[in-house]
């Protein structure tokens, strides 16, 4: 478990993007400034609504960036949070993507969530 945690450091801390301030490592609140941490690729945020939300509904400190593996939310350095739009993963080979990328993931993270957000109809 610390050998993952560690790697997983490693691997995110030398990217575009590194770990640091007040990212939980549990995935809890800090005590420095009682305002958790989530860092979120530069790819996730023309897409969704999730980035406002996170900011403005619940008050969470955003870091934007570029993460090297793919995108995704990562939330702790032992969680991430991977987002798809529901038209993304309804062929079989989108599917298929996704599970060979959620596998490679599970490698980096202890802890792996797939967000599934359905798909609004553009009027």
């Amino acid at each position: 478990n610390n050998e993952k945690q560690s790697e997983n450091e490693t691997k995110t801390g030398t990217g575009m993007c590194p770990i640091r301030g007040n990212l939980a490592a549990d995935g809890v609140f800090t005590k420095e400034h009682e305002k958790m941490k989530i860092i979120v690729d530069s790819r996730e945020i023309a897409n969704s609504q999730i980035v406002s939300l996170l900011r403005h509904k619940h008050g969470l400190e955003v870091e934007i960036c570029s993460l090297g593996h793919g995108g995704g939310y990562i939330v702790s350095n032992r969680a991430i949070l991977d987002a798809r739009h529901q038209s993304d993963i309804s062929s079989v080979s989108t599917s298929n993507k996704l599970i060979t990328r959620l596998e490679s993931l599970e490698d980096k993270y202890d802890r792996v969530y797939l967000l599934i957000e359905v798909d609004v109809e553009k009027s």
